[in-house]
């Protein structure tokens, strides 16, 4: 009994030197009295409560130290400049930061639980399906994928997404960080039709005629129609710069080129050989490859 006395007060004393008792004094001298108290009594009784107390200390600190992590994770996860979605195995929402309800324009409350498929445009569901069972199989890409999320107003946005797989002993878990790239997609989209077009006119290019003239012409070869192709010259343009200036040159070509779209159809295509003659438009049809006989 001696020694359990011992033992207990020896324990309180270690506790209060590493601060875990702690609060208000009443408690903490009822802890302490407590413990020699049932030393006092019982030898055995006092070491089970001996043990007792020191296993929910070890685990009221394990709780502190995992409390603390998922803190951490939470303030860094929240002020991520990217959308980050965690998904349980069965492939439903476990985790939604704040990047991600703007994103979406759903609060994370909201979508807790639900399948990730229902924030994705339509075209986009079974393709994620497959992605998702590649990706808990260990095929993770090495490259982002190109999905389209559905926001809230049912806007769809463009998104770049890269996954990463978890294994836990509760299961399989995959985290998705997506960005929008909807701003990136306008600008390839500008780049792309100012590549393809005349700055001027709208019209398209040399470019893009040949692509579409070849087009035509493998088309023809096909249901055996034929393509038609009509080179008009501005007669007397030079004189037309020379003497009113390049201001109203352009304007000659804009009116032109809105005139020439009002009279063909839609599926006909106009375009601007700026800096050409019919010599050097015919050596460009030369090369277009005709259709196979």
């Amino acid at each position: 009994m001696i020694w359990a006395v011992l033992d207990s007060a020896a324990y309180v004393a270690i506790l209060a030197a590493l601060g875990q008792l702690s609060g208000h004094p009443a408690q903490v001298i009822l802890r302490i009295g407590y413990i020699l108290a049932v030393g006092a009594v019982c030898g055995e009784a006092a070491r089970k409560a001996y043990k007792q107390l020191r296993s929910q200390v070890q685990l009221r600190d394990k709780m502190r130290i995992v409390n603390a992590a998922e803190a951490k994770f939470r303030a860094v996860t929240d002020n991520a400049n990217d959308a980050i979605v965690s998904l349980d195995e069965p492939g439903n929402i476990v985790y939604f930061n704040a990047r991600a309800e703007q994103l979406f324009g759903i609060p994370g409350a909201d979508v807790l639980g639900r399948p990730m498929r229902d924030l994705l445009a339509e075209p986009f569901r079974a393709g994620w399906e497959e992605l998702r069972a590649q990706a808990l199989a260990g095929k993770l890409s090495e490259h982002p994928v190109q999905l389209a999320g559905l926001r809230s107003n049912g806007e769809e946005v463009p998104l770049e997404m890269s996954l990463a797989l978890l294994r836990t002993d509760e299961g399989a878990f995959l985290t998705g960080i997506a960005r929008d790239v909807t701003e990136r997609k306008r600008a390839e989209a500008k780049l792309e039709y100012q590549t393809l077009h005349d700055p001027l006119t709208g019209l398209p290019n040399r470019v893009l005629l040949h692509d579409r003239l070849q087009n035509a012409i493998n088309a023809s070869g096909r249901d055996d129609s034929r393509v038609a192709f009509l080179l008009l010259d501005l007669d007397y343009f030079k004189d037309v710069n020379d003497t009113f200036g390049h201001d109203w040159g352009d304007r000659v070509l804009e009116g032109t080129a809105s005139r020439l779209r009002a009279t063909v159809r839609d599926s006909d295509t106009v375009a601007r050989l700026a800096g050409t003659n019919s010599e050097s438009c015919s050596r460009t049809c030369d090369r277009l490859t005709p259709p196979p006989p």
